[in-house]
């Protein structure tokens, strides 16, 4: 796994190849951190590059989203068909504040007009 991390309106973690059990420390780590710094309280993860994810990886990103939410913030997921297929099985997309995009522009502006209304 290669992790990038962009600053912007929101922190955008990308991360690239696979995301498992072997480095899912790390990725936490990684996601805890951006979370925390998240001026917003939004945070973006992109997945688009992953070629493989399990359920270490997608319970992750759940506890991040909750940990936001507690706090009145939110997430946006650009996934690979890969993750967005566990995505959409776990019906990730009826969580408030969970947001699946295509690309990170839409996150990036999903997000804005979210957390608008909280500041």
């Amino acid at each position: 796994m290669d992790v990038e991390i962009t600053r912007n309106f929101c922190i955008a973690v990308r991360a690239r190849g696979e995301v498992d059990v072997c480095n899912v420390d790390e990725f936490s780590l990684i996601l805890n951190g951006a979370a925390k710094d998240s001026q917003n309280r939004c945070l973006i993860v992109d997945l688009s590059s992953v070629t493989y994810i399990d359920g270490a990886g997608i319970k992750e990103i759940l506890r991040i989203y909750h940990m936001l939410r507690s706090v009145g913030g939110a997430i946006a997921v650009v996934p690979s068909k890969i993750a967005k297929r566990i995505l959409d099985i776990i019906k990730a997309h009826e969580l408030p504040g969970f947001v699946i995009c295509e690309d990170i522009q839409t996150a990036t502006e999903v997000l804005l007009s979210y957390t608008g209304n909280i500041q």
